[in-house]
C-alpha cells in the first residue's frame, strides 16, 4: 500500500466503528502498549481495556475506548475485534450516569449469599466500563 498506510478495521458486536486506511494504530495489549505501522510483523494479541489511538494521517487522529478483544495484524491488514468500543467524542455522560445508577441498584438488590455469582460479576464489569467511559469524557 502506498503512502505508508495500511488497512484498518475496528469491529464491535454492535457495529463497524472504523474501516479505512491509516498511518498508525496504538493499542493496549495485555502485555503492554504497542504501535502498529505499515509493514509491521504479523501479530495477534489480546487487548486490555483502554484507549486506542488511530492516526488516519498526519493531521487527523481518533481516540476510541475499547473494552477487551483482540488485534490481528498481517500483510498490512489490521483488525480489532472488540467486546465493546466507543469513540471518545461520542460518549454521552448523562446517559452513562443513568446506566451507572441502574447497574448500582441492581447490584444492591443482590442479597449476600445468593447463588448468582456470574450475574453479579457481569453487573460489576458493566459498572466498571461505564465509570471508565465517564472518566474519559470528563
Amino acid at each position: 500500500m502506498s503512502d505508508g498506510k495500511f488497512k484498518f478495521s475496528l469491529v464491535s458486536p454492535e457495529k463497524i466503528l472504523v474501516d479505512e486506511d491509516v498511518k498508525m494504530v496504538t493499542v493496549s495489549g495485555t502485555e503492554g502498549d504497542f504501535g502498529l505501522l505499515v509493514d509491521h510483523a504479523p501479530i495477534l494479541s489480546s487487548l486490555k481495556d483502554g484507549v486506542i489511538v488511530i492516526n488516519i494521517d498526519d493531521d487527523h487522529k481518533e481516540e476510541i475506548f475499547v473494552a477487551g478483544g483482540f488485534v490481528d495484524m498481517n500483510n498490512n491488514i489490521c483488525t480489532i475485534l472488540a467486546e465493546d468500543a466507543i469513540n471518545i467524542k461520542d460518549i454521552d455522560i448523562s446517559k452513562l450516569q443513568k446506566e451507572k445508577e441502574i447497574l448500582q441498584e441492581k447490584l444492591n438488590m443482590i442479597k449476600e449469599g445468593e447463588d448468582i455469582f456470574v450475574e453479579k460479576q457481569e453487573l460489576k464489569r458493566k459498572l466498571y466500563l461505564a465509570e471508565q467511559k465517564i472518566s474519559l469524557a470528563a
